[in-house]
């Protein structure tokens, strides 16, 4: 892992200041170890992120992540592939209906 890390820290009441998400890169991936703290069963646990997008289960050990997140299984490659997909269509410009199309599509639902 990198210096490169976020907390997010606990603010309600009767909690502590301590982070209650860590999130930390894993070097030469494009992957992120989420470290999530359940203060209410004093338990961590960790999972696999890429941006905004969790791809993996929740589990128990950081060194399993990390090598889970550096292993290069059809499962990841299909993971990250379905991240840049989903990223692709997000950003790109809606369709512009013109009279004709919503004319055909009203015909088409009315039948």
């Amino acid at each position: 892992m990198n210096n490169k890390s976020k907390e997010v820290h606990g603010n309600a009441e009767g909690m502590n200041n301590t982070p209650l998400i860590s999130y930390e890169e894993v070097e030469k991936t494009p992957f992120t170890i989420a470290t999530v703290l359940n203060e209410h069963v004093d338990k961590t646990e960790f999972y696999i992120m890429m941006g905004k997008y969790r791809l993996s289960e929740m589990l128990l050990d950081k060194k399993v992540a990390i090598i889970q997140a550096k292993e290069m299984t059809w499962n990841r490659i299909m993971q990250v592939i379905g991240v840049m997909h989903e990223e692709l269509n997000q950003k790109a410009p809606k369709k512009v209906q013109t009279v004709h199309d919503v004319i055909k599509e009203k015909i088409t639902n009315n039948k």
